[in-house]
């Protein structure tokens, strides 16, 4: 069970590494043909935020105060998988 703690903790890390490194912002997937982006909130400075994006378009969005906590909201909800473009092709025929 710690083992698998260690594990979640050490993958949402990462993927937050991955946000920071490229200039705060991130695309991340669920592997259900919906994706987030996480990045700075635009309206709470000093803030970050995550919104939640489907074949439809936006669908929602979740503000929190670091990029970790931000990361760790869309790792909680399935969104797992660092994939750069996913926002545009979703809705599109892959």
């Amino acid at each position: 069970m710690i083992e698998e703690w260690e594990r979640r903790q050490a993958q949402r890390a990462a993927l937050a590494a991955q946000v920071r490194n490229n200039g705060g912002v991130g695309e991340l997937t669920d592997g259900y043909g919906c994706a987030v982006l996480a990045a700075r909130d635009p309206s709470l400075p000093g803030r970050w935020r995550f919104t939640r994006f489907d074949a439809e378009g936006p669908s929602g969005h979740m503000e929190a105060a670091t990029l970790e906590e931000a990361v760790s909201y869309a790792y909680a909800e399935g969104y797992r998988t660092w994939e750069p473009g996913a926002i545009s092709r979703l809705g599109s025929p892959r």
